[in-house]
């Protein structure tokens, strides 16, 4: 009792607010490759709109962990954190430059968004893998 609980303040729902943006991101970016291919306008145009939803979702998602992570385990979980969060900012940086969600996106751009979505899968992952995983919030081994 009175000792400060450094753990993710999300961390029962931190899994799937994880996932969540990692979906719209890759789902943004595959409807930005196809509408750039196919010359599709209203699939690029849906495709920024939920790549700026996305882009929201993983700073809600990742900057928790990023930041409580830091003060624990030694920086271990911001470490994990890195990947995902950079994914997101060149994510988001694509997507200020392309500017209105119903300009075509440059060639360029889209590449960005690839590389973008897998670094948020990379930081996803690892965070999972290395980290334990998400396990429900509850009293720490030893306690009551």
């Amino acid at each position: 009792m009175g000792r400060l609980d450094l753990r993710h303040p999300l961390r029962a729902p931190h899994a799937a607010l994880v996932l969540l943006p990692a979906l719209l991101l890759d789902t943004a970016f595959a409807l930005d490759l196809v509408g750039r291919l196919l010359d599709a306008g209203g699939l690029w145009t849906a495709g920024g709109r939920v790549g700026t939803a996305g882009v929201v979702a993983g700073l809600v998602a990742g900057l928790p962990a990023g930041l409580t992570g830091a003060r624990r385990r030694g920086g271990r979980t911001a470490a994990f954190a890195l990947p995902y969060l950079a994914g997101v900012a060149l994510f988001a940086l694509a997507r200020w430059v392309r500017g209105d969600a119903a300009i075509p996106p440059e060639p360029v751009l889209v590449g960005a968004e690839g590389m973008a979505t897998l670094l948020v899968y990379a930081g996803g992952w690892a965070g999972g893998y290395f980290g334990g995983g998400a396990a429900p919030a509850g009293p720490r081994q030893g306690e009551q």
